[in-house]
């Protein structure tokens, strides 16, 4: 992480562990969903609806997310949304998921607010069916308004 957002990090940790914050949860109140990479926006069941042009995964959560796989290139600015904006072409068996234009509010440990990525985060993601019941997010956030390199994560 980048010095400050450690320092902001480290002073949380600190008061959770002296009892002076009891309970993180106000931080999500009024705040939807947010895909940030990390976590995959997901935590519960999702599904896909494939059409011609585009991949659509919605999670039961709320956040639905599109996939443009028609050869478009990803937007030069595009506008922040809570599921980004997502281009993602086949490689072989493998949807290789570009997305930018990501709520620069959102936050890769997923409470919006604390330890925001920045304006200038970008996700990559490989997804593939790694058997035939397990589907595999391998996931590399850049984000370096909070971090100093890439995440990357793993996720079935």
């Amino acid at each position: 992480m980048r010095p400050a957002a450690l320092s902001q990090a480290t002073k949380v940790l600190k008061q959770l562990t002296n009892g002076e914050i009891v309970d993180l949860l106000p931080l999500f109140y009024c705040n939807p969903f947010a895909f940030s990479g990390f976590d995959g926006a997901f935590e519960g069941a999702i599904e896909w609806l494939f059409t011609p042009g585009r991949g659509t995964m919605t999670w039961e959560g709320g956040i639905v997310r599109r996939i443009y796989t028609d050869g478009r290139l990803p937007p030069g600015d595009p506008d922040e949304t809570n599921r980004g904006s997502s281009v993602g072409p086949w490689e072989g068996q493998t949807l290789v998921v570009d997305t930018m234009g990501l709520n620069s509010a959102a936050a890769p440990i997923g409470i919006r607010g604390f330890l925001p990525h920045g304006r200038k985060a970008r996700v990559t993601e490989h997804i593939f069916l790694k058997s035939q019941d397990e589907l595999e997010f391998d996931t590399a956030l850049v984000a370096p308004d909070l971090l100093t390199r890439p995440v990357k994560t793993s996720l079935l």
